[in-house]
């Protein structure tokens, strides 16, 4: 029996059609991921229509502080430059995206938007310099960031994205160990024993 010889040409074709084949399952997988997180992100950015000011009552209790889960997204970033990163205690600034501000800005007459802005401004002024007292830095989180990411002692990690509260005007507060949450009041004291234990 006469054994077939192949020749280079025939191995050549074997092993393009081989790669072809796994470049394309391996593509298929990141597309089929992308896509499941595309997914899941429209459906909830969907169905959450709730202002942050809606969020702080519970029926007819109004709560200084919220949980932040409606904000978080599971989606992977790997563009550090779209990420601010927090991994200790501390507090967080945040500011509303100027859309909001400009719009919220123009259905008010300039003497209430500006006292509205005096008393926030106060209000979180306040609150960073009691957290001062206690050895709790204050950051900011720029808008020009779409996501903030703590990282908890335990190495797991909350992210939010940013453009899901537009009208935040407040403080993250984050103890190092839990979720963070978010904080719009007049007096952080209450929050001070309940979140940091101090």
């Amino acid at each position: 029996m006469k054994k077939k010889q192949y020749n280079f040409k025939d191995f050549l074709i074997v092993l393009s059609m081989i790669l072809l084949f796994y470049s394309c399952q391996a593509q298929q997988k990141d597309n089929v991921k992308n896509q499941n997180d595309i997914i899941s992100e429209l459906i909830y950015n969907s169905i959450d229509t709730m202002s942050i000011d809606d969020r702080f009552w519970e029926g007819d209790i109004f709560r200084s502080y919220i949980s932040l889960d409606f904000a978080q997204t599971t989606i992977n970033i790997e563009d550090t430059s779209q990420i601010s990163i927090f991994d200790k205690m501390c507090s967080v600034q945040v500011i509303p995206d100027t859309s909001w501000l400009t719009k919220r800005q123009s259905e008010m007459s300039e003497d209430d938007w500006d006292i509205i802005v005096d008393d926030i401004v106060y209000y979180i002024y306040e609150a960073e310099e009691t957290l001062k007292k206690h050895n709790i830095p204050t950051y900011y989180a720029s808008r020009e960031k779409k996501y903030v990411k703590f990282i908890k002692t335990d190495k797991s990690n909350f992210v939010i994205d940013l453009t899901k509260i537009l009208d935040a005007w407040g403080l993250i507060l984050f103890n190092g160990n839990d979720n963070p949450v978010y904080w719009q009041g007049d007096i952080i004291d209450e929050e001070l024993k309940e979140i940091y234990k101090k």
